[in-house]
């Protein structure tokens, strides 16, 4: 017997060195889910974390954010996706993704507490905040990130606040479909194809947002005119997500989760953040070095 064939998995398959944010394929995810192992240091780190998320559903609580802080190749990008992946509970190559889990928590209960938190509709949105910033690095650099990670999750066209402001006013009237189908006929391209270069034919925008019922022509104008079209407010941005997800938990009976999982490039120590927006209980944790959930909350 050669060494190679000792082993579970065939030892040439393709292992990606680094956990990207960005790569979704199935494969990849799969790959990701079925390798994962969980060590008795991350066993800690996850039966911390589903006690108090546990905890969440059934208690109210407006602390919403976990913390995970370590050293560059310390896992913190990849024990973030697994939480990620668990939370949603995505079907992945025909099985959900906590079933690949099945074995990997010694402790049965920390594998019901999983599986209980997996059971509630979740949707995550994964990013990496240097790639999605927008505009230049002030102040409300991270509330305008934000923003975009959200209209993006929407399918509005995020890297461009002032349009995907006027996205989510036309789908708030309900004619989304409408404008879409005025401007492809205005225009000859569909407008998620043309709309990154809109300003080059504002015409054509203007006429379909008429004709769609949208507002006016003279509206139109001043909204493109508009310089601050962009600007938007943190309370305006929070209530646009409690909006989302209360009438999400409403299509799905009455419970519902968002969490946004952000992380930096890499760095000699670097950190990851976590926030979930609920229609009912949020859960919060400060993390220092690497730890996923310790200390309060």
């Amino acid at each position: 017997m050669r060494i190679q064939d000792m082993f579970e998995r065939d030892i040439d398959r393709d292992i990606n060195g680094v956990v990207k944010v960005a790569q979704e394929d199935e494969a990849a995810v799969e790959q990701e889910l079925s390798e994962y192992v969980v060590t008795r240091e991350l066993s800690r780190h996850f039966a911390s974390f589903f006690d108090s998320y546990e905890h969440a559903l059934d208690t109210p609580t407006d602390k919403v954010g976990v913390w995970i802080s370590g050293f560059f190749g310390s896992g913190k990008s990849h024990f973030l996706k697994m939480l990620s992946y668990l939370l949603t509970n995505k079907v992945v190559a025909g099985k959900p993704a906590i079933e690949y889990f099945d074995g990997k928590f010694e402790d049965p209960m920390v594998d019901a507490k999983a599986r209980r938190c997996a059971s509630v509709p979740t949707e995550s949105i994964l990013f990496n905040v240097d790639n999605k910033a927008v505009g230049v690095k002030d102040t409300g650099v991270l509330k305008r990130t934000f923003a975009r990670v959200f209209y993006d999750h929407l399918g509005f066209y995020g890297e461009d606040l002032k349009l995907a402001r006027l996205e989510r006013f036309v789908d708030d009237k309900g004619l989304t479909q409408e404008f879409r189908t005025a401007f492809e006929q205005i225009n000859g391209e569909p407008w998620v194809d043309a709309r990154a270069e809109y300003d080059f034919f504002s015409d054509d925008l203007i006429d379909a947002l008429e004709q769609a019922g949208v507002m006016s022509a003279d509206e139109a104008e001043r909204w493109l005119e508009d310089p601050n079209g962009s600007d938007i407010s943190i309370e305006t941005l929070t209530d646009q997500i409690r909006d989302y997800a209360n009438a999400q938990a409403e299509a799905h009976g009455g419970d519902f989760r968002c969490c946004s999982w952000s992380m930096r490039s890499a760095s000699s120590s670097a950190a990851t953040r976590t926030s979930c927006s609920t229609s009912r209980q949020s859960w919060r944790s400060s993390a220092p070095s690497a730890r996923a959930a310790s200390g309060s909350w």
